[in-house]
């Protein structure tokens, strides 16, 4: 068999192993939180947030702190360090990409000293 028929062969196969990706089923939870860092390059926020649930109340994530793919260039321009927000985040079953939408940024919350629970510790710090 020459060289161009080895090749068809395994090329055919790896197409075929890959599959479609990106095309199942979404689950969205409800995340609320305080944006610790921006990273405007790759358009990712990290995220300071409580217990993250599904509507129906299932818990997907315990608190802490991780990067959220923010893929709508208008929702990340808005967000600033510090600020309070809510989100939807959305999670695709099959291949377990995550990122966030729907951000809503709370003007009513003050520092996020006091957003996290804390007294204010000095002067806000400023980006």
């Amino acid at each position: 068999m020459t060289r161009l028929g080895w090749a068809i062969p395994l090329i055919l196969l790896a197409a075929a192993c890959s599959g479609p990706k990106g095309q199942g089923p979404v689950k969205e939870y409800q995340l609320s939180g305080v944006v610790v860092r921006l990273e405007p390059r790759t358009q990712v926020a990290t995220i300071k947030h409580g217990p993250i649930h599904a509507a129906s109340g299932e818990l997907w994530m315990e608190a802490m702190t991780m990067d959220f793919p923010v893929r709508d260039k208008a929702e990340f321009a808005k967000l600033k360090k510090g600020q309070k927000v809510r989100a939807t985040v959305h999670q695709r079953q099959d291949d377990y990409e995550y990122w966030i939408s729907g951000i809503v940024v709370d003007q009513e919350m003050g520092e996020t000293s006091q957003v996290m629970g804390h007294p204010p510790q000095g002067p806000a710090i400023v980006d």
